[in-house]
């Protein structure tokens, strides 16, 4: 059994599937493993490989890993993802989850982060792990950095060493305190005037190699897709639930509207006309002034009124 020389590369391959290979010093390869679920079942059998100090077991694991840890298609999981979301926060969440497990790097404590920007709305963010979250908070305080600037640009922005960057001034020296020294930004292809961004980041520089970076680009591409998808459903949810409230008030209006015209034997417009100018002397809603006065009638003061299409 020949003794290991050289070093591991963790990489994700052309079907989104986790392996490593071991390199000689002079960047040859020397072996392949077989595809891994996760970037942790990798790094374990990288840790049980250098134990046995001998190539052999490299090819031991791509007979095992390929029976044992079938690895599901990448577009059927992101459907399944979007099938199964919930709340858009909460694919988000998930999304950035398989983001972390699927897009590898040399540095074992790399992160991962996706944030949505929608107008008049709350951005979206979920963190794979707490080095991600450090450089969205620093971005946020300081009003610049590598996400921000993709986001804005609409282009893959990499930074291999933080620290002696000086695009964004101020950042580099506190995400070198956060233990943040490269970190890639990709912009997720969503429709206007929404924006979306994954973001990678590492503890040490040059994690990220243009075989990384090109990799995660096609997941990017994947994430897109479905991301574009949940966001439509989630837009169109909303629009439905707005109209059924819409719906839902207009009916105590029309509720009050008779009251008003049974009271003061006037006509709908006469009586819509007394219930505004009510309302608004008052400095209420119009809505809330009808629930009082059906309340004042019926006796209730929780007036229930569903609208069912």
């Amino acid at each position: 059994m020949a003794i290991m020389a050289g070093h591991f590369e963790l990489f994700t391959d052309d079907q989104f599937q986790i392996r490593f290979q071991l390199l000689a010093p002079d960047g040859r390869v020397l072996a392949v493993s077989g595809p891994f679920r996760d970037k942790h079942a990798a790094a374990a059998a990288i840790a049980e490989v250098r134990e046995c100090a001998g190539t052999g077991l490299i090819k031991n694991h791509c007979e095992t890993a390929t029976l044992a840890i079938p690895k599901p298609d990448l577009a059927v999981e992101l459907e399944d993802l979007m099938l199964n979301k919930g709340k858009l926060e909460d694919f988000v969440e998930n999304l950035t989850a398989v983001a972390a497990n699927t897009v590898t790097c040399d540095s074992p404590d790399s992160a991962c982060s996706i944030t949505i920007t929608r107008p008049k709305r709350h951005p979206i963010t979920a963190w794979s792990g707490p080095l991600a979250r450090s450089l969205d908070q620093l971005e946020d305080n300081l009003k610049q950095g590598p996400n921000l600037t993709a986001l804005a640009e609409q282009r893959t922005v990499h930074s291999s060493d933080l620290t002696g960057d000086d695009r964004w001034s101020g950042l580099a020296g506190s995400a070198t305190e956060q233990g943040i020294r490269s970190c890639v930004s990709i912009p997720l292809e969503v429709e206007d005037p929404s924006r979306a961004v994954m973001s990678l980041t590492a503890v040490t520089s040059d994690a990220f190699s243009r075989h990384d970076i090109q990799a995660a680009r096609a997941f990017a591409e994947h994430a897109s897709r479905t991301l574009r998808s949940a966001l439509r459903i989630t837009d169109l949810t909303e629009t439905v639930q707005n109209l059924y409230a819409a719906l839902e008030h207009r009916a105590v209006i029309e509720s009050a509207l008779g009251v008003v015209m049974g009271q003061n034997n006037c006509d709908h417009d006469t009586a819509f006309n007394i219930l505004r100018r009510a309302a608004s002397s008052r400095h209420m809603k119009l809505r809330d002034l009808a629930a009082a006065v059906v309340a004042s009638v019926s006796g209730d003061s929780d007036i229930l009124v569903h609208f069912d299409p």
